[in-house]
């Protein structure tokens, strides 16, 4: 199905007939068509363009009234957009034109649009916080795949995904895959996954004993299950379930290297895996309840402050009791791992003219934060690289646990980490990943991938006192 999509020299997207003042937002989507050509036109350039709400709200049907932004935040919620197997033709078709009744508008203007339609929801009164979320994502992987010609990891892929709806439990699973690199299809095929007659996780299961032989994201995912399902072992992802943020969604780590060296015994459902052991976790700090956006005016409340305060301490005391007693050297590992290396933080036009180390920038923002908080003021949201990297510590810590390991390694797990899981390096896994020991230490659950800092781009494979390798087995 997907090589139809992609060869089609045109796509029609049809939203239906007009009802509700669709027309007001069909007329607004035209509006920002006309304004924007050059954006319109080539959909590599329209992400670079980030337009203020002034700059929309002055749009012919912009300006009028808010009946043509509640208009089109009514047809955000027309069904298309929540469909999943729309997935392909909207990510993978050319000259892609959305039609409701009679009006029609470019994709890319709607693409455009919804990059933008944010600016929005802080002056329109009603307005919902973010219209056109789920086009969002389609939006996304549109331009992950059709406009930049970028692969897409399974992880990534099954995340952003994840709002949108199909009838049948296996199509959670068949929809996406014609959107994954050519290879997961050809291993799918073979292993003759795509029969509807099979109970659905049996499905699930073989798919992912296939996709094996490629890597392990599929540990990835399973560990980024909200459910689990009893009849998958914790290696296999429920394909069912909704997907928390996972570790190893940022594709350039290779933690480990090469292709996965295991066995899997389809009788017992235990995984073989090659591996060996980074250390045992000490104790964790939840960061669940940490605010993860700032108030409409662009600042933190008191206590929304007080709460980012408090749990950056709770971090801190945790890392001084694991981490090494020089404080340089403690201070730059924790800078470090709250924003989950410097990657992001190095794109930031200002950092590179900073001479002061990542540690002074985040003693800069704890100290703002203290201050705040002892004057009961409101925590103002910091411009330039100071706030960049406060933004990255909530973003990196909401719903994250924060851990520490006997051996003095900091790091996070969107998974529920518990005191004595052990971490491992996986031959073939992006990130390390954090397992729990059965009570007769022979076998071990796979509890979910994690952010180390210091061993993400293979540094524990040459490290000196690397552990010597070991077969786990996991169930």
């Amino acid at each position: 199905m997907a090589r139809i999509y992609t060869d089609a020299r045109r796509v029609i997207v049809w939203l239906g007939e007009h009802e509700n003042e669709s027309r007001l937002a069909m007329q607004l989507l035209q509006d920002y068509a006309t304004a924007f050509p050059d954006l319109v036109r080539d959909e590599s350039r329209y992400a670079e363009q980030i337009h203020s709400a002034d700059d929309l709200l002055h749009l012919p049907h912009g300006q009028a009234s808010a009946g043509s932004w509640r208009a089109l935040d009514d047809l955000s919620n027309r069904p298309y957009f929540q469909r999943r197997w729309v997935l392909q033709e909207l990510t993978l078709g050319n000259a892609i034109c959305v039609l409701c009744g009679e009006d029609s508008v470019p994709w890319s203007a709607l693409a455009g649009f919804t990059m933008n339609c944010r600016a929005i929801s802080d002056k329109v009164d009603g307005l919902a916080l973010s219209p056109f979320f789920n086009a969002r994502s389609m939006n996304y992987i549109r331009r992950r795949l059709a406009v930049y010609k970028l692969r897409f990891d399974m992880v990534d892929l099954f995340v952003t995904a994840q709002g949108n709806r199909c009838t049948e439990k296996v199509d959670r699973l068949f929809s996406l895959i014609g959107l994954l690199p050519r290879e997961y299809e050809a291993v799918s095929a073979a292993a003759g996954i795509f029969d509807y007659h099979q109970p659905y996780w049996a499905i699930f299961l073989r798919f992912v004993q296939s996709v094996l032989q490629i890597n392990l994201d599929p540990l990835s995912l399973a560990g980024a299950c909200i459910t689990r399902n009893p009849n998958l072992p914790s290696w296999c992802p429920d394909f069912t379930s909704k997907f928390r943020f996972a570790n190893s969604q940022a594709s350039d780590y290779h933690a480990s290297s090469g292709k996965p060296i295991f066995d899997t015994s389809p009788i017992d459902q235990i995984l073989r895996c090659r591996g060996f052991q980074l250390g045992t976790i000490l104790d964790k700090v939840d960061g669940g309840k940490l605010p993860l956006v700032a108030s409409a005016k662009g600042c933190y409340t008191g206590d929304e402050s007080k709460e980012v305060v408090l749990w950056e301490r709770e971090c801190y005391d945790l890392a001084q009791r694991a981490s090494s007693p020089n404080k340089a050297i403690l201070d730059d590992q924790f800078s470090r791992v709250l924003i989950r290396g410097e990657k992001e933080l190095r794109a930031h036009p200002e950092y590179k003219h900073r001479p002061e180390p990542i540690s002074e920038i985040h003693s800069i923002w704890s100290q703002t934060h203290w201050r705040n908080v002892s004057t009961g003021a409101p925590m103002p949201s910091s411009s330039g690289v100071v706030g960049k990297y406060g933004t990255l510590v909530v973003l990196n810590g909401y719903r994250s646990n924060f851990f520490a390991t006997l051996e003095g390694q900091l790091g996070f797990s969107g998974s529920e980490v518990q005191p004595n899981d052990v971490v491992y390096i996986l031959y073939g896994g992006c990130a390390p990943f954090v397992l729990r020991p059965s009570k007769n230490d022979t076998t071990m659950q796979l509890i979910g991938d994690a952010y180390i800092e210091g061993v993400m781009y293979g540094e524990a494979l040459t490290a000196n006192n690397k552990q010597p390798d070991e077969l786990v087995n996991l169930v």
